[in-house]
């Protein structure tokens, strides 16, 4: 298994495996618009790649609040429902800290929906520690 930067190639396997794997409607032209947008000085996605196919990603950010040291942020982390297992999710966390490491951050962060209950245990399994209980809140504009 690779684990590599995510290239414009992927963006149809990225919005299969967002789609099939999180449930959120998604499609390739979305992605690679996405993946274009990307600020190269504090956005990356990577992607795990296994015998040529995509089979997980991850994106993730360097996030700035005011008071509180530099963290890296996972905005989503996916592996296709096949190849959950693998080893692949692992891999790509590696992937974000080691990232985080180079780009000065102290801490990985990421937001977790309260019923991905498998999902939490992977997270604590791999030695993150639950700090809060939160809602999310959104207004269209």
């Amino acid at each position: 298994m690779t684990i590599r930067e995510a290239e414009i190639r992927d963006s149809k396997a990225i919005a299969e495996i967002g789609e099939t794997s999180l449930g959120y409607p998604c499609d390739g032209a979305l992605v690679e618009e996405r993946l274009m947008a990307l600020d190269p000085e504090r956005d990356r996605v990577f992607v795990a790649e296994k015998d040529g196919e995509v089979i997980g990603f991850i994106q993730v950010e360097t996030y700035l609040m005011v008071c509180s040291e530099k963290m890296v942020k996972v905005n989503a982390l996916s592996v296709a429902n096949e190849h959950k297992g693998c080893g692949a999710g692992r891999k790509l966390m590696e992937k974000a800290e080691s990232w985080g490491r180079e780009t000065g951050c102290t801490a990985v962060i990421l937001n977790s929906a309260f019923h991905r209950t498998g999902a939490h245990a992977f997270y604590e399994h791999i030695g993150f520690t639950k700090i809060k209980d939160h809602k999310t809140f959104q207004k269209n504009i």
